[in-house]
């Protein structure tokens, strides 16, 4: 923990070029390998003036206070979350909001490794401009691919500076994308479709070999209406969609994502989001029964026993460590059901985290970042 945020650290000044600010000494080297307190560097993360100045001072910077203050003016968040380096570990979460044209940027207080119990979000910043973004998911390459249903493609967005930028865009032509998988070498891409833009049958659309373009197109023989996307550690391809706009929903899965589908589950109420855990078990969300399930590879699937009362679960994802399900509850409307996000135990389904959606205003996807390796 203490060299991750000494690295963390030092990349911030050199990155910002602040000739003001010395780089560690040898023996602030020396002290990283001390003990450090987590809470103080959960503080740290978030941007507490006082534990940046500690810190600063601890590990040898000069002018700790002009380091403080340049760092929160160009975004304290933004530089510690990505600096080019994998080394650089700053956990968050992004939501898209379909009907805002948006994406939600939430900090987690305290690395998902050191406060494992203890997980709350503070909302970050929003990203506009999108055009009614659905799914998500960070790759292992830190990542973050947004669906895009109006535009008919998939934006990639990288940290560059302290700004959250798109830096590739997948192509989907005539179709209506809603959801998105990645390897985590982002050599195999699949995007669930919705229908496509003349109301056609959904599908899943293939990117191999850094493609931008589709470079195949899996279907099925029912009516579907395509919902989640999921690629398990084999690279298989999961889909999972409904036959109709209110259900009942089904899981196929293409294996090497190429082919006939088999199917997996026969009987969802209505289709949702897909994930896989370490080791490789299928967790799928039922939205209409308001459920999540936890299969047995793709078998014997039963709800997640102690998972909170849940309106309209929707799309999930793991994060890095599969330590916790990420889940969206957009809800239905009511004044009753206050959007939120949730992180579950993928064991029992008891939330370690439950946040009211910034606004108000309906989550849909969801990706931790860093996202989960496989």
């Amino acid at each position: 923990m203490p060299t991750r945020a000494l690295m963390i650290f030092a990349m911030v000044a050199v990155a910002m070029g602040f000739a003001a600010i010395s780089r560690p000494s040898t023996a602030a080297l020396r002290a990283s390998a001390q003990p450090f307190d987590s809470a103080r560097y959960a503080r740290f993360a978030q941007g507490d003036t006082a534990a940046l100045r500690a810190f600063a001072v601890r590990f040898g910077f000069a002018h700790g206070d002009t380091a403080v203050a340049a760092l929160r003016a160009n975004g304290v968040r933004a530089f510690l979350r990505r600096q080019g380096s994998p080394a650089v570990v700053f956990p968050v979460v992004t939501t898209t909001q379909t009907f805002h044209n948006d994406m939600n940027v939430y900090g987690v207080n305290g690395p998902l490794d050191v406060r494992p119990d203890a997980l709350t979000l503070t909302f970050d910043e929003t990203i506009t401009g999108l055009m009614e973004p659905s799914g998500e998911v960070t790759s292992a390459l830190g990542h973050v691919f947004v669906t895009e249903e109006t535009a008919a493609d998939v934006k990639v967005f990288s940290y560059t500076s302290s700004n959250f930028m798109v830096t590739n865009t997948l192509m989907d032509p005539g179709e209506v994308p809603f959801d998105v998988a990645s390897s985590p070498s982002e050599k195999l891409v699949a995007v669930s479709n919705s229908m496509t833009t003349s109301s056609g049958n959904g599908s899943v659309s293939v990117y191999l070999g850094g493609a931008k373009n589709p470079t195949s197109i899996l279907t099925v023989k029912a009516k579907a209406i395509g919902v989640g996307i999921a690629l398990d550690h084999k690279q298989n391809c999961f889909w999972s969609y409904d036959t109709t706009s209110s259900g009942p929903g089904t899981i196929v899965e293409f294996v090497h994502c190429k082919g006939a589908p088999k199917t997996i589950v026969s009987t969802l109420t209505a289709a949702g989001g897909l994930a896989f855990d370490r080791g490789n078990n299928l967790f799928y969300v039922d939205q209409a029964a308001g459920k999540v399930f936890r299969c047995n590879g793709t078998i014997a699937c039963t709800p997640l026993v102690s998972a909170p009362h849940l309106n309209v679960p929707f799309f999930i994802h793991f994060d890095r460590n599969w330590k916790h399900l990420w889940l969206t509850d957009p809800g239905n409307g009511s004044p009753s059901e206050t959007p939120t996000i949730y992180a579950l135990n993928p064991k029992t389904g008891k939330a370690q985290s439950t946040t009211p959606a910034h606004g108000g205003i309906p989550s849909y996807g969801i990706a931790p970042d860093p996202g989960s390796k496989f």
